[in-house]
């Protein structure tokens, strides 16, 4: 597998300006390990720690396995105006990066 990985970078410097770095991880924050079963697994814990740093939450934060209600929210016409200081955009946006990578 190794020796796929090096031929493949080779050919990719032949056309690119490609460095390369000593460690995954360090560049793009993805920690790769293979799983009790051998399966390879992905995972961003340093974005999903700034996910949870930014809405707030804490280890005394209570968990739910559906957060949320499961059904449409209705507008809530009358309702009080959000009071969270965190950019909603923001966090909506790494949350949608984690869904897709």
């Amino acid at each position: 597998m190794e020796k796929i990985i090096d031929d493949m970078v080779e050919n990719l410097q032949k056309d690119f300006d490609l460095n390369v770095e000593d460690n995954m991880f360090a560049f793009l924050g993805i920690e790769m390990y293979k799983d009790k079963n051998g399966k390879l697994c992905l995972q961003q814990k340093g974005l999903i720690d700034r996910i949870i740093a930014a809405v707030g939450m804490d280890e005394n934060t209570n968990l739910a396995k559906t957060p949320a209600a499961t059904t449409c929210v209705g507008a809530d016409i009358g309702g009080k105006n959000r009071d969270k200081q965190w950019n909603y955009a923001s966090v909506v946006g790494m949350v949608l990066f984690l869904a897709g990578n």
